[in-house]
């Protein structure tokens, strides 16, 4: 059965995620008083294993064909602008 779990997210940088095999993501936010978060779709009877993301401001340089693009968000009231992606081999286009 599925379930949507939620993941953390640091504001920079390339980070892992353990996520049950086949989690499918659904989107990338701040949530208040918590940060920035991944929802996703998950079957929690799958084994864990680690997908990787990276969080990069405008203007920041980055190697954008190891990576594809999930979201943009806006941080302080838009001062802060965060592009989050994931690794590529772990998409599902």
């Amino acid at each position: 059965m599925t379930q949507i779990w939620k993941f953390q997210l640091k504001e920079h940088g390339i980070q892992s995620i353990e996520m049950p095999h086949g989690a499918r993501v659904l989107s990338v936010q701040v949530q208040p008083n918590t940060g920035v978060m991944v929802w996703a779709e998950c079957d929690p009877d799958n084994a864990k294993h680690v997908r990787w993301f990276n969080v990069v401001m405008t203007g920041q340089p980055f190697h954008a064909s190891d990576w594809r693009f999930i979201a943009t968000l806006q941080l302080h009231g838009g001062e802060i602008v965060l592009h989050v992606y994931e690794r590529a081999e772990f998409t599902h286009a």
